[in-house]
């Protein structure tokens, strides 16, 4: 018994030890008045220590740029300042609908009530479903480690849109062969399910798991980040309230029927991710406020700056 409680906090010692490798971000360091420090990371990091190199000085010139900017404006805005431009509207609709649709795409019905699923298709042997859970388990660690490596790699919305198809495509044919199964009673029918559910984890796994924190986190600027991240939480809480208490009464008093719900939230998940999650793949977190607010998101000494940036480009090409 004492031995399983000590499994349960495995993780989080290895959450710890792995943690104490980890540096500060550089951009806190600016806005806690240590330059120095900040200046000799971005150079370890991107620049072999060379923290003399024309892009680490391009870099550092950016970001001061931009924290010198959002100081001076950061009047005390509460959290009006989250809807007070048309790019914050923005940015909260995203953050808004990403920690809503993280809770509400189906997950929360195959994840807390697996067994009342697979109930319904047939398979009640609790080793068998403690067997399916865990190969769950372990294929969620793999693509959502897949997913976050790919971030980089494919894009955003790459990976949203690709999520959507995957989810939407295997709820679609899970929905199908449930009722198929609750009419004929066909066994085959009810373990054709089985493998779609694995597919939907997958799909789920490569987007809304790595990006469901790291893309609220990049869309809003350093003077809103904290208060854009509570958005996240609390939506996707009170989407996570919502399920606790209405997804069980659902699936015992209509079944398979209410798998057709989380088809429909699956397209307008589709939908929002299609016309309103703009990609940020390779901008800096000062380049995606650009994206959002346009000339709006850049600074007053703007064309100053750029003329910094593009003379010390200039440096770097001559050398």
């Amino acid at each position: 018994m004492w031995g399983l409680l000590y499994l349960r906090g495995a993780p989080l010692a290895l959450e710890v030890t792995v943690h104490r490798g980890h540096g500060e971000l550089p951009r806190w360091l600016f806005i806690t008045g240590q330059e120095e420090k900040a200046r000799q990371i971005l150079a370890d990091t991107h620049a072999n220590g060379h923290i003399s190199s024309p892009e680490i000085q391009a870099e550092i010139l950016e970001i001061e740029t931009t924290l010198r900017q959002e100081q001076m404006s950061l009047a005390s805005e509460g959290y009006r300042g989250l809807i007070s431009t048309p790019g914050n509207r923005h940015r909260l609709l995203i953050t808004v609908t990403l920690g809503i649709f993280s809770q509400w795409v189906g997950n929360g019905v195959v994840t807390y009530y697996l067994s009342m699923v697979l109930n319904t298709i047939g398979i009640t042997s609790v080793k068998d479903q403690t067997l399916i859970s865990g190969c769950l388990q372990i294929w969620n660690i793999i693509f959502s480690i897949t997913g976050a490596n790919l971030v980089d790699r494919l894009g955003r919305r790459v990976l949203f849109l690709l999520s959507f198809a995957l989810m939407l495509t295997s709820y679609v044919i899970i929905t199908a062969c449930s009722g198929s199964f609750a009419d004929s009673g066909v066994k085959a029918v009810g373990t054709t399910v089985i493998p779609f559910l694995f597919i939907f984890y997958a799909g789920y796994d490569i987007a809304i798991t790595p990006l469901q924190v790291a893309y609220p986190v990049e869309i809003w600027p350093y003077r809103y980040r904290s208060r854009g991240l509570s958005v996240a939480w609390i939506a996707a809480t009170l989407a996570l309230i919502f399920n606790t208490f209405v997804n069980p009464i659902a699936l015992d008093i209509i079944g398979w029927r209410y798998y057709l719900v989380f088809v429909v939230v699956l397209i307008v998940y589709g939908i929002t991710v299609f016309f309103f999650y703009p990609e940020t793949k390779g901008h800096t977190l000062e380049h995606v406020a650009a994206v959002f607010d346009g000339n709006e998101g850049t600074s007053p000494n703007q064309e100053t700056d750029d003329a910094s940036i593009v003379e010390i480009d200039r440096s770097a090409k001559s050398v």
